[in-house]
């Protein structure tokens, strides 16, 4: 069989790195070999011997996500911009896939267009039998602001792409609700429902109710969530024997860390991001954190309900999409980040604690293997 290659870019969060990796696991545990192309400052470590890494010059997300800078901290030139897509076409010759995946790009990653062109030019026109193309993207994308930016997605899927596999559940949210123009594509549409990127969860006879877990992911972005979190603690009703875990991702310098290590009160715990994380989350009576697509596997697999304050900077409207889908079946009560205190955040982690209703299951996270069904179809021969 031909490989597959899956480009990936990283630039703000690590989610999408780790679905595309999770995926790319699959792949090679099924008996594909896979290319794993990355562009961001940081690489990651491919798991399995069938997967070969190939580190474009690197890119990174600047001041916010408006600049684009190398790993001196530079802007991006133009012969950095072009060092990346002559190694692209030469991945492409060299290793003649059968299957190109590209993460995210058109709904996303825009600014990268010149490289997955010059990827998928190559693979459409300079391979002896030209590769099919899909792309990867997750259940909710970013809405635009712009018609014409829609335009320009619709027109480079129906004149570049394949396949979409879309690692979501088109009854829970279909990918519509962020992007209307979804009925203007040609291309394949694959739902491939959730991809789990985690490790196993073994769900406790019972939870420990008062056990309140806090978490933000790499930490980027949850600074508010962290201090709040740990005035919070000591607002806990007396009596209520609530104590609180929070795990600091390691975007957080060690001053800051130390820092709220030294304010938080007797009945909270602040400590690093832990592997168990996942097991720690199917303990816990509730979660307090933001809602990525990942958290927002995590919850459902462990069966706790949340606290959820979506990430909301620079109109950032994703993670507030989904948690109002989770919302409206129980998992999760929403707290906007502009309302976010230490009375408002202990009141709705009080309210969710006393809340007899019961979740509804909005998915069930089998998409690995539902994808790997449908790459199947489309890289072995049939009959």
């Amino acid at each position: 069989m031909k490989p597959i290659l899956v480009h990936v870019q990283h630039l703000f969060g690590s989610g999408h790195v780790r679905r595309i990796c999770a995926l790319a696991d699959a792949l090679a545990d099924h008996g594909f070999r896979v290319v794993l192309v990355s562009g961001g400052l940081a690489h990651p470590e491919p798991s399995r011997p069938s997967i070969s890494l190939v580190e474009l010059p690197s890119v990174g997300a600047g001041n916010g996500l408006g600049d684009l800078v190398d790993t001196q901290g530079n802007p991006v030139d133009e012969s950095l911009w072009r060092q990346r897509a002559d190694l692209v076409r030469k991945t492409v010759l060299e290793t003649g896939p059968g299957l190109i995946i590209t993460e995210g790009y058109p709904f996303a990653r825009r600014r990268f267009a010149r490289e997955l062109t010059a990827l998928i030019r190559t693979a459409k026109q300079d391979l002896a039998t030209p590769a099919t193309v899909a792309c990867s993207v997750r259940d909710i994308i970013q809405p635009k602001s712009r018609t014409d930016r829609e335009d320009e997605i619709v027109r480079i899927l129906n004149e570049q792409y394949d396949y979409i596999f879309i690692h979501g559940e088109a009854d829970f949210v279909p990918l519509d609700v962020s992007f209307p123009k979804m009925g203007n594509i040609r291309s394949r549409i694959v739902y491939t429902g959730y991809v789990d990127a985690g490790p196993p969860i073994k769900r406790p006879a019972e939870k420990c109710p008062g056990d309140i877990l806090v978490s933000a992911g790499g930490g980027i972005a949850g600074r508010r969530i962290y201090e709040t979190s740990i005035r919070a603690a000591s607002l806990s009703p007396d009596g209520s024997g609530w104590t609180w875990r929070i795990l600091v991702g390691n975007a957080i310098g060690e001053t800051d860390f130390s820092t709220w290590r030294r304010m938080a009160p007797e009945n909270a715990t602040v400590e690093r991001n832990r592997p168990d994380f996942r097991q720690l989350l199917a303990e816990c009576g509730v979660s307090v954190s933001q809602i990525g697509y990942n958290t927002a596997v995590d919850l459902v697999l462990s069966g706790t309900r949340g606290i959820v304050i979506p990430y909301e900077a620079d109109g950032e409207k994703e993670q507030m999409i989904r948690a109002s889908s989770l919302e409206r079946l129980n998992h999760v009560r929403v707290l906007r980040e502009a309302d976010l205190d230490t009375e408002t955040l202990t009141d709705a982690v009080a309210r969710l604690m006393k809340s007899k209703a019961e979740p509804v299951p909005p998915f069930s996270p089998d998409g690995t293997e539902r994808f790997l069904r449908e790459v199947d179809k489309l890289c072995r021969p049939q009959g």
